[in-house]
């Protein structure tokens, strides 16, 4: 699994650890609008140091970074940062620009009840 770094304390953001949230987006329809607007909130406009560049390790010291490549989803080829909004994206199809419109439809269920 791979990781990022954020204000020099490792960040993982693999599956299992965002899925351990992502299991309660099954309940309340409210919920899975919450969980996006969350991650958007938390995610967008941040680039996070990529923890785990591949190739890596024995044979591979010098290799220049256009050729490595981080192993979190959402990262590009010769980057050593990983754009949150590309994370996001490419995770779980999630758009920034869809946040305030998942805060409204929260607003309007908890109105609704």
């Amino acid at each position: 699994m791979g990781g990022l770094q954020f204000l020099d304390q490792p960040v993982l953001v693999g599956p299992d650890l965002l899925n351990l949230i992502g299991k309660y987006t099954q309940g309340p329809p409210f919920s899975s609008y919450a969980y996006e607007a969350l991650l958007i909130n938390e995610f967008s406009g941040r680039y996070f140091a990529c923890t785990n560049l591949v190739p890596s390790g024995p044979g591979y010291p010098d290799t220049p970074l256009q050729f490595k490549s981080c192993s979190t989803v959402g990262s590009l080829a010769g980057h050593s940062l990983v754009s949150g909004d590309d994370f996001i994206k490419a995770a779980y199809n999630y758009e920034a620009s869809h946040k305030w419109r998942q805060v409204e439809y929260n607003r309007a269920i908890f109105r609704i009840h």
